[in-house]
């Protein structure tokens, strides 16, 4: 099943000013991926040369965010075992870890981001 949008992505910012975007476990594995900026809420994200989709509904925050960053990290999660986690409260999250890796923001392309 190829994904043509990921509505609402939850963004989290550590205390280093890092971008971290979670996104359900894609199969394949990415290849010089990168984030662009479509419109107000929404970015398109490259995971490979023959793959991207849309991510839409991004908060203003997390616009604002990724416009300040050169890459941001992409966690895929397993979406079974975080359910599971969730269901036991258990706040293990990094055992649903499926993939781990950066991503280069297209600086250029939020240059025309409506500040």
């Amino acid at each position: 099943m190829r994904i043509e949008e990921l509505t609402a992505p939850t963004f989290a910012l550590n205390e280093n000013g890092k971008v971290t975007i979670f996104i359900p476990e894609i199969k394949g594995e990415p290849q010089e991926p990168s984030i662009t900026y479509l419109d107000e809420n929404t970015l398109f994200f490259r995971r490979s040369a023959d793959e991207g989709c849309r991510m839409t509904l991004v908060t203003e925050e997390a616009m604002d965010m990724l416009g300040k960053s050169e890459k941001c990290l992409i966690v895929e999660l397993d979406l079974e075992t975080v359910t599971g986690l969730y269901e036991m409260d258990d706040s293990d999250l990094e055992s649903a870890f499926k993939k781990v890796y950066e991503a280069n923001v297209d600086e250029a392309s939020f240059a025309g981001k409506e500040k």
